[in-house]
């Protein structure tokens, strides 16, 4: 992916269920929150890579208002002004994925 939009995600908005699996969500842009997924729902990502995604406010990659389970999952070189990988407010959720400043190779 590799796109870019005003308001709420850069990529992928859910306000409903979704499941995303074994994927690559990257270079993305967005102005205001979730450089690569924004969730006002309930969202199930694994083994799953985000990088290389932008937002303008909050979380370069998963910006989170809903319920979320995110496991096996490589989160590096997203940026944002507040929470360059994951927004600063979490509610009740599940996270273990892999946080990384630089990918590995």
């Amino acid at each position: 992916m590799n796109n870019q939009a005003e308001n709420d995600s850069g990529a992928i908005f859910n306000s409903g269920i979704m499941y995303i699996n074994s994927s690559t969500i990257q270079y993305n842009t967005v102005r205001t929150n979730g450089g690569g997924i924004t969730n006002y729902g309930t969202f199930y990502l694994s083994n799953s890579t985000l990088s290389f995604n932008t937002a303008g406010s909050d979380s370069g990659s998963v910006y989170n208002s809903g319920n979320s389970d995110i496991t096996n999952c490589n989160l590096f070189n997203n940026t944002a002004e507040y929470g360059g990988n994951l927004n600063p407010q979490l509610s009740t959720n599940t996270y273990d994925p892999t946080i990384n400043k630089t990918p590995e190779h």
